[in-house]
């Protein structure tokens, strides 16, 4: 764990770091670690042990540059109940003040936690008791780390390296929810960096505002399927919302038959330039799935960003429809691969009969055909001339007009070299040898 200094630190800025509750201390009970502090412009570093009541039982300091090497610091404390340790570090007088903390070891303590946890906090596996919304935060808390352990997180999605099996819907929704890296590309609004690294390097989720979209487009983006066992399962999440046309974003929970209630919802305001948390318990039902809707305000500066979207103490997810042998109805349920268009109503939505034949103009909508979660970014389906000048259509091949629709992939930024979007058709039932798929195409560039 490291500060850093750099900018937009400016000096005698703070970081406090807090360590888990310790419910008993025990005898001639030591914290050691292992600090580094090289600089000229190093501030300070502090540890302190309070009790239960606040009053300070043992504090550790050091100012100004110690050393290029990793040195070994240690807090000494007597016996004491409910004890909380901090360490501060304060920015110095310019960038090169750079503190780092690592290997924390309790020696000679008695490391008893409380007993009983309320239904507002997390059971670790050592029976440490921690904030509820502290578990699947990416961060650990738990002593032993087990609020982080894949198998009490299941569905996590920090979105570094895909979307997790998160996809959009495509039913009534004008757009969909991109991956980004950095600063959105509409001015004055949208985050800077993500929430995971806080860096502009790291991955997050997010609609785009600007032109095409039109006030009052939805966006619209849908968990795998989870399994709740507990009372205590909940979802958290961390969003941005920051711009002076923002809609709103609302989450939504689907159970298994496909409806939907909404469980919170925030809009019509920005909230500010950082990154907030929200989180909420899942209802009753035994298997449900998530979606978060975006909505467009007024203007273009109305940009919406979520990461970092944490699954606690529920059963391991379960796979989303198994792209082999099952076809996903639109509102997100899961029906067996041979029980689409075969004149029966499977789906609660009716959707495995609808689009039954094949062909398809995009006038009505995909048909069937959807997005993989597995690429890198979507297909479109669009009208009229396309945003970037000098490439793609002025009109599709069905009305020749620009009213008709198509699919295309817009390759502005952020694209780059070698990104590929998947379409993919639902399932077909080939009956012959000379069954054919025939399709018009453009890549051309205009002049």
């Amino acid at each position: 764990m490291f500060i850093e200094a750099s900018y937009p630190r400016l000096p005698n800025d703070k970081a406090i770091l807090t360590l888990p509750h310790i419910y008993k201390t025990g005898p001639r009970c030591e914290l050691r670690f292992w600090y580094h502090m090289m600089g000229s412009g190093i501030g300070s570093l502090k540890a302190t042990a309070k009790d239960h009541s606040g009053t300070v039982i043992a504090s550790w300091r050091k100012d100004g540059e110690q050393s290029a090497q990793w040195l070994q610091g240690g807090l000494y404390m007597p016996h004491a109940d409910d004890v909380t340790i901090m360490f501060e570090a304060v920015r110095g007088d310019n960038y090169q003040g750079d503190i780092a903390l690592d290997d924390l070891e309790f020696v000679n303590c008695d490391m008893s936690l409380s007993p009983v946890c309320s239904g507002t906090e997390f059971i670790c596996e050592s029976g440490q008791c921690i904030p509820l919304k502290a578990a699947c935060d990416s961060v650990p808390d738990c002593f032993d780390h087990s609020d982080e352990d894949p198998a009490n997180c299941p569905g996590n999605c920090d979105f570094e390296l895909s979307n997790c099996n998160w996809r959009d819907q495509l039913q009534n929704t004008q757009f969909n929810w991109t991956r980004h890296q950095g600063y959105s590309p509409s001015w004055f609004t949208g985050p800077d960096s993500d929430h995971t690294t806080g860096t502009q390097t790291g991955t997050y989720i997010y609609i785009e505002t600007s032109v095409p979209q039109q006030p009052g487009d939805k966006a619209a983006i849908l968990s795998p399927r989870i399994q709740r066992t507990s009372s205590r399962c909940f979802m958290s999440f961390w969003y941005h919302m920051a711009g002076s046309h923002i809609g709103s974003l609302e989450l939504y929970q689907v159970n298994r038959y496909g409806i939907r209630e909404k469980v919170w919802e925030k809009g019509g305001r920005s909230m500010g330039p950082d990154w907030l948390q929200a989180g909420v318990y899942v209802g009753m039902n035994q298997f449900v799935r998530f979606e978060f809707v975006g909505t467009k305000g007024d203007g273009y500066q109305g940009d919406i960003a979520i990461d970092d979207l944490n699954f606690g103490q529920c059963s391991p997810y379960l796979d989303d429809c198994d792209p082999v042998n099952e076809f996903k109805c639109y509102n997100g349920q899961c029906i067996s691969g041979d029980k689409l268009c075969d004149l029966k109503q499977d789906c609660f939505d009716a959707s495995d009969e609808r689009f039954c034949d094949a062909n398809c103009n995009f006038e009505e909508g995909l048909c069937g055909w959807h997005n993989l979660v597995s690429d890198v970014f979507d297909w479109t389906r669009f009208k009229g001339e396309t945003a970037s000048y000098g490439t793609g259509p002025q009109v599709d091949h069905t009305t020749l007009t620009e009213e008709g629709y198509y699919m295309y992939i817009e390759t502005s930024y952020p694209r780059k070299l070698g990104d590929y979007a998947i379409l993919q058709s639902h399932w077909l039932s080939l009956t012959g040898d000379n069954c054919v798929l025939s399709f018009f195409y453009t890549w051309r560039v205009r002049t």
